[in-house]
């Protein structure tokens, strides 16, 4: 009967759902069970619910929608949080992931928020302005810890307590948080711009777009250690989990795996046609994305 007939219908749906491999696999395979199942429960059915309920998946679930054009924002580390910059009023606004709640609001200081990031603790709320200005804001407080004039990249050391900054001339320097006090400072190349902080923070690397070359950097002094070449521009690079090797991919697609304290040669191989722009570790260590 007709029943029958759309029971059958909703049981190959929902196997059809989950043999796709693209998301929402799941969701929808088990939505398809749910109205089987209102007809008549069956044993095929509940196979087909545990087959379903073991996949892998994602869908999207809006929560917030911007009642202005947002054209930054950026998540906290524990992803609890996102960060939005206001284009109106120059404000910073942090709302909280799970129901887009707004938790924070930081005083605008005289121009547009182009870039942040918060600390991996989340203490801290790193922005850099369109007037160049750049501000380190307390979360809990809302009040600004440190500010500094023209720079182009801010890294936070991985226990927080450390900012590295570096401005247009390629001066660097490393200061304490929250009181601001200056650890050390160092002039690196004016085209090595970006650091890099190793997990373990005992180095970090700094480099820049269309050069070919890292500095390998010591995080207690800022003194060079080693400058590290390559065949063709920086792309991006990472450490990885335990801090033994800097991987970096460059434009013409080759990566190189240096280890940062040996004097050897780095591991090399090709691994894409063009422009390497994103590496990540996994989080146990053993895989490389790129």
């Amino acid at each position: 009967d007709a029943k029958e007939k759309l029971w059958r219908s909703l049981l190959e749906q929902a196997r059809a759902e989950r043999r796709t491999g693209e998301a929402g696999q799941r969701h929808r395979a088990l939505e398809a069970i749910t109205r089987a199942a209102a007809i008549r429960p069956s044993p095929e059915l509940r196979h087909e619910a545990l087959a379903a309920l073991v996949l892998p998946d994602v869908r999207f679930v809006p929560l917030w929608t911007n009642p202005y054009p947002v054209f930054v924002t950026a998540f906290s580390p524990s992803l609890t949080r996102f960060a939005v910059a206001s284009p109106n009023s120059g404000r910073l606004k942090v709302f909280r992931a799970e129901d887009a709640r707004e938790e924070i609001v930081f005083s605008a200081v005289g121009g547009l928020a182009q870039r942040f990031h918060f600390s991996p603790d989340e203490r801290y709320l790193a922005a850099s302005y369109s007037t160049r200005s750049n501000v380190v804001w307390e979360t809990a407080t809302q009040r600004p810890v440190l500010s500094w004039g023209p720079g182009v990249h801010s890294e936070f050391t991985p226990d927080s307590r450390r900012l590295l900054a570096a401005d247009d001339s390629g001066l660097l320097r490393c200061v304490s948080l929250p009181d601001g006090r200056e650890l050390w400072r160092r002039q690196a190349s004016p085209h090595l711009w970006v650091p890099r902080v190793q997990p373990q923070q005992k180095y970090f690397a700094m480099h820049g777009d269309e050069e070919r070359s890292v500095e390998l950097r010591n995080l207690e002094s800022g003194e060079l250690v080693r400058t590290l070449a390559h065949s063709s521009p920086l792309g991006t690079l990472t450490w990885s989990r335990d801090g033994k090797y800097l991987v970096v991919g460059v434009e013409n697609g080759w990566m190189y795996a240096w280890e940062v304290d040996s004097e050897a040669e780095p591991e090399s191989w090709k691994g894409h046609d063009d422009n390497v722009v994103a590496l990540a570790f996994a989080p146990a260590g053993e895989w490389l994305a790129s």
